[in-house]
Protein backbone atom coordinates (compact mmCIF):
# COMPACT_ATOMS: atom_id res chain seq x y z
CA UNK A 1 0.00 0.00 0.00
CA UNK A 2 3.26 2.62 0.35
CA UNK A 3 4.26 2.10 -2.54
CA UNK A 4 1.09 2.83 -4.71
CA UNK A 5 0.33 5.74 -2.42
CA UNK A 6 4.10 6.76 -3.30
CA UNK A 7 4.11 6.23 -7.19
CA UNK A 8 0.60 8.10 -6.97
CA UNK A 9 1.82 11.16 -4.92
CA UNK A 10 4.86 11.51 -7.19
CA UNK A 11 2.57 13.08 -10.27
CA UNK A 12 3.87 10.75 -12.58
CA UNK A 13 2.80 9.60 -15.57
CA UNK A 14 0.20 7.33 -16.53
CA UNK A 15 -1.12 4.39 -14.55
CA UNK A 16 1.03 5.88 -11.99
CA UNK A 17 -1.64 8.98 -11.97
CA UNK A 18 -4.67 6.71 -11.10
CA UNK A 19 -5.29 4.49 -8.08
CA UNK A 20 -7.29 1.97 -10.03
CA UNK A 21 -4.51 1.86 -13.22
CA UNK A 22 -1.58 1.32 -10.33
CA UNK A 23 -3.52 -1.47 -8.37
CA UNK A 24 -3.68 -2.71 -11.56
CA UNK A 25 -0.15 -2.48 -12.37
CA UNK A 26 0.81 -3.90 -8.84
CA UNK A 27 -1.21 -6.54 -9.22
CA UNK A 28 0.38 -7.75 -12.52
CA UNK A 29 3.66 -7.04 -11.11
CA UNK A 30 2.79 -9.53 -8.42
CA UNK A 31 1.46 -12.29 -10.85
CA UNK A 32 4.46 -11.95 -13.16
CA UNK A 33 6.58 -12.28 -10.37
CA UNK A 34 4.93 -15.49 -9.34
CA UNK A 35 5.71 -16.68 -12.83
CA UNK A 36 9.05 -15.42 -12.68
CA UNK A 37 9.83 -17.57 -9.33
CA UNK A 38 8.03 -20.74 -10.89
CA UNK A 39 10.06 -20.47 -14.49
CA UNK A 40 13.16 -19.47 -13.15
CA UNK A 41 16.26 -21.80 -11.85
CA UNK A 42 17.64 -18.82 -9.93
CA UNK A 43 16.19 -17.91 -6.57
CA UNK A 44 14.67 -14.38 -6.65
CA UNK A 45 15.68 -12.41 -4.02
CA UNK A 46 12.93 -9.92 -2.05
CA UNK A 47 13.86 -6.97 -0.09
CA UNK A 48 11.14 -5.66 2.21
CA UNK A 49 10.92 -2.10 2.92
CA UNK A 50 9.91 -1.93 6.33
CA UNK A 51 12.88 -4.49 6.85
CA UNK A 52 14.97 -2.38 5.21
CA UNK A 53 14.36 0.61 7.24
CA UNK A 54 14.57 -0.99 10.49
CA UNK A 55 17.61 -2.43 9.73
CA UNK A 56 19.41 -1.00 6.12
CA UNK A 57 22.85 -2.70 7.31
CA UNK A 58 21.59 -6.25 7.34
CA UNK A 59 19.47 -6.01 4.44
CA UNK A 60 21.96 -4.41 2.10
CA UNK A 61 24.86 -6.73 2.96
CA UNK A 62 22.04 -10.13 2.72
CA UNK A 63 21.20 -8.49 -0.95
CA UNK A 64 24.69 -7.81 -1.35
CA UNK A 65 25.91 -11.54 -0.36
CA UNK A 66 22.83 -12.87 -2.86
CA UNK A 67 24.39 -11.11 -5.60
CA UNK A 68 27.96 -12.30 -5.10
CA UNK A 69 29.41 -8.57 -4.00
CA UNK A 70 31.64 -8.02 -1.56
CA UNK A 71 30.57 -5.85 1.18
CA UNK A 72 31.44 -1.97 0.98
CA UNK A 73 30.66 0.93 3.72
CA UNK A 74 29.95 3.34 0.94
CA UNK A 75 26.74 1.60 0.94
CA UNK A 76 25.45 3.11 3.83
CA UNK A 77 26.16 6.93 2.76
CA UNK A 78 24.67 6.05 -0.61
CA UNK A 79 23.04 9.55 0.48
CA UNK A 80 26.48 11.63 -0.25
CA UNK A 81 27.01 10.21 -3.81
CA UNK A 82 27.38 13.24 -5.85
CA UNK A 83 26.63 11.50 -8.59
CA UNK A 84 23.37 13.30 -11.20
CA UNK A 85 20.26 11.10 -10.28
CA UNK A 86 17.40 12.01 -12.68
CA UNK A 87 15.02 9.72 -11.19
CA UNK A 88 11.28 11.62 -9.72
CA UNK A 89 12.51 10.16 -6.16
CA UNK A 90 16.22 12.29 -6.96
CA UNK A 91 15.50 14.66 -3.54
CA UNK A 92 14.94 10.91 -1.70
CA UNK A 93 18.14 9.55 -2.77
CA UNK A 94 19.88 12.32 -1.32
CA UNK A 95 18.31 11.57 2.19
CA UNK A 96 19.58 9.21 4.49
CA UNK A 97 17.37 6.14 4.51
CA UNK A 98 14.21 6.97 7.07
CA UNK A 99 11.10 5.65 8.20
CA UNK A 100 8.32 7.77 7.66
CA UNK A 101 7.14 6.66 4.82
CA UNK A 102 6.55 3.64 6.65
CA UNK A 103 2.80 2.99 7.48
CA UNK A 104 2.24 6.67 5.14
CA UNK A 105 -0.64 4.63 3.22
CA UNK A 106 -2.75 4.39 6.91
CA UNK A 107 -3.46 8.49 6.55
CA UNK A 108 -5.47 7.58 3.45
CA UNK A 109 -7.04 4.68 4.44
CA UNK A 110 -10.25 5.66 4.03
CA UNK A 111 -9.68 6.57 0.39
CA UNK A 112 -7.92 3.13 -0.12
CA UNK A 113 -10.45 0.36 1.05
CA UNK A 114 -11.06 -0.44 -2.48
CA UNK A 115 -7.21 -0.95 -3.32
CA UNK A 116 -6.99 -2.48 0.04
CA UNK A 117 -9.42 -4.78 -1.06
CA UNK A 118 -8.63 -5.59 -4.21
CA UNK A 119 -5.03 -6.36 -3.12
CA UNK A 120 -6.04 -8.53 -0.26
CA UNK A 121 -8.83 -10.23 -2.53
CA UNK A 122 -6.33 -10.78 -5.15
CA UNK A 123 -3.34 -12.43 -2.42
CA UNK A 124 -5.45 -14.67 -0.54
Amino acid sequence: MDVIVSAFCQNLAPPFCDLDAITDYYLHYRRLMAHWEKVLPIKIYHLDYETTVADPRSTTRGLLHHCGLQWDENCMSHHENKRAVHTPSKWQVRQPIYSSSVGKWRRFATHLESVAERISGACT
